[in-house]
């Protein structure tokens, strides 16, 4: 009995030394506009706010900067990240007639292109990227 509470002690204990912090830098973002970032472990459903693995909805300052959102306890893998700028309030990214983005969004690895292949990243302990919004 005491082993098997010191092996769960241990499993536990160790499971929390590689969780780590993924610290998200984003650049050029927009005037107090409400920014939703989501954070995917899977290519399935990327950029599907339902299918995030983490997401945050933040307030950006009132005027163009740089902001730091973090997410924490993070287990080692492979992540990518999506996000938007909501500057009307209506909780989703608008696009024109053609399907463009109509307010400003950014991918991890500053993909041009919102596949999982080309936003997708490393996460061994701390790790600290940063996403330009493209407008």
């Amino acid at each position: 009995m005491k082993t098997v509470a010191l092996v769960t002690l241990l499993l536990l204990t160790t499971s929390r030394l590689f969780a780590g912090t993924l610290t998200v830098t984003i650049t050029d973002t927009g005037k107090g506009s409400e920014l939703y970032i989501a954070l995917y472990n899977k290519p399935d459903g990327f950029t599907s706010p339902a299918a995030g693995y983490r997401g945050k909805i933040v307030k950006t300052p009132g005027k163009r900067n740089t902001l730091d959102v973090t997410f924490g306890d993070l287990p080692d893998g492979i992540y990518a990240v999506a996000l938007f700028e909501d500057g009307n309030g209506n909780g989703k990214l608008d696009k024109n007639l053609l399907g463009i983005p109509l307010e400003g969004y950014g991918f991890s690895n500053n993909a041009t292109s919102p596949g999982f292949e080309n936003a997708k990243f490393p996460i061994h302990g701390d790790t600290k990227i940063t996403i330009k919004v493209r407008r």
